[in-house]
Parts: C-alpha cells; structure tokens; sequence
C-alpha cells in the first residue's frame, strides 16, 4: 500500500524535486474528499477551491554508511519552590551540578535571560556533546529542563536533582534515543 498525500499545485513543484514523489495525478473534482465538496475543505485543510493533486511518496533508495547516537532528556518538574525559581544563583547551580553530574564539557559561560513581568529565566549552556537548557515559570511553579548529548551516557536521577534543587514534587522525565546516519542517496 502507498502512501498518498493531497497538495496544493504551489507545493507540487517542491515535492517534485525532492527525491520523495513516486507518482502525481490531479484530483478529480468528483472524487474529492466529501468535506470538499461541501466547502468545509479537504482532510489535509486544503481549501474546496484550490486544485489538487494526489502524492504517491516514497523513501529514496540509501546506503547508510555511518551513524551516530544521541541522548536527549525533556525534564518537566512543577510544584517548585517559586523563591528557587526566581533565584538566578540557585538555577546557576542547578546547571552546575548537571554538567558536574553528566561530565559534560561546556563551551563558555550559560546565557540567561530573566523576564521583567514574571521573573522566570531562560538559560542555555552550549555543550560540546550539544546544549542544556531551562525554562522556569514562578507563576505555575513549574520548570521544563533540556539536555541534549550527541554521545550516549547516563542520565542523571532527575527526579532526585530537581526535588532537592527546586523543590519539585512531580517530575516527568521523556529520554529520547536520536540515531542519525550519514546518507548516500543513489537511484
């Protein structure tokens, strides 16, 4: 079974060249989506007016010729303490004992920027393994962390770092495997 995606014609010419298109054919206006025919536009929120046309897709043919895997780590935490949140030195620390904790190598000094209304900062470390970054929100009491490494390690005991540092008591942790691989795309 196919893949079959409706576009619009200004789209077509960008999916033509882009090594993903197997075949093209216009959509007859009898056969448009129920939706369409009504004027509430199509399932892709294509208007009723516009032309379009079916997309078979398909994977270029490739050779993987090397790889490389990554960890990334999305850290939500709320219940904090909002005096921890407002609190540039203890944020510092808290990106401290992470790149201490992970044995990562910074690139420089963290960036922060604090916001006048509600007083949460935004922090990013640039990484030699990629970056960590933090986002507080006082008014919610609640943080959202981002470490991204491009070599596999261990995290760290999230729920422990961020109860102990800000107070947290409830912290979702997402870890996401990034595998990317050197492509030769061939025909």
């Amino acid at each position: 079974m196919e893949n079959v995606l409706i576009c619009l014609p200004c789209e077509r010419q960008k999916l033509q060249t882009s090594g993903y298109v197997r075949k093209l054919s216009m959509v007859p206006k009898d056969t448009a989506p129920a939706a369409s025919r009504q004027g509430r536009g199509s399932a892709g929120g294509i208007p009723s007016t516009s032309p379009q046309f079916h997309v078979a897709l398909q994977a270029p043919r490739s050779e993987y010729t090397e790889h490389m895997i990554g960890i990334e780590w999305l850290i939500e935490a709320f219940g904090c303490a909002e005096v921890r949140l407002l609190d540039r030195a203890q944020l510092s620390a808290l990106f401290e004992s992470i790149v201490r904790g992970m044995a990562l190598r910074p690139v420089g000094d963290p960036v922060w920027h604090v916001f006048e209304r509600s007083g949460g900062a935004t922090g990013i470390w640039l990484l030699q393994e990629s970056h960590l970054t933090i986002h507080t929100f006082p008014e919610y009491r609640s943080v959202c962390v981002n470490v991204f490494c491009c070599t596999p390690r261990e995290g760290l005991d999230w729920r422990e770092t961020l109860r102990s540092s800000l107070g947290a008591t409830d912290v979702r942790v997402r870890e996401f495997e990034r595998v990317y691989h050197r492509v030769e795309v061939g025909s």
